[in-house]
């Protein structure tokens, strides 16, 4: 009975706050990546690309997101990079706007 508690109380943690455990799922290396695709790619300012970046690490998966910026251009992506890509251009779009 102690340890059904113990086990509900941390699934409800974490249910209760998955933007700390979002967070934790991006790797310095693929925060990098990401930063160096918003500001190469998509000429934006380093500052909306951390905005981005911290965004982006609460709703999109890290392998999904290392599955995008893995991709070659004009290369058949997945349908998953995709939605990523579309996912991480509305970010930065949210971030630019907060930033003006």
């Amino acid at each position: 009975m102690r340890i059904a508690f113990s086990f509900a109380a941390l699934v409800a943690f974490l249910l209760a706050n998955p933007q700390a455990h979002a967070l934790d799922a991006y790797p310095a290396e693929l925060t990098n990546q990401f930063v160096a695709w918003c500001t190469g790619s998509q000429n934006q300012p380093e500052t909306v690309c951390t905005c981005a970046v911290n965004k982006a690490a609460l709703e999109i998966p890290a392998a999904a997101m290392a599955s995008f910026l893995s991709a070659t251009e004009g290369g058949g992506v997945a349908s998953v990079s995709s939605g990523v890509g579309a996912t991480s251009l509305q970010i930065i779009t949210v971030c630019v706007t907060s930033s003006s």
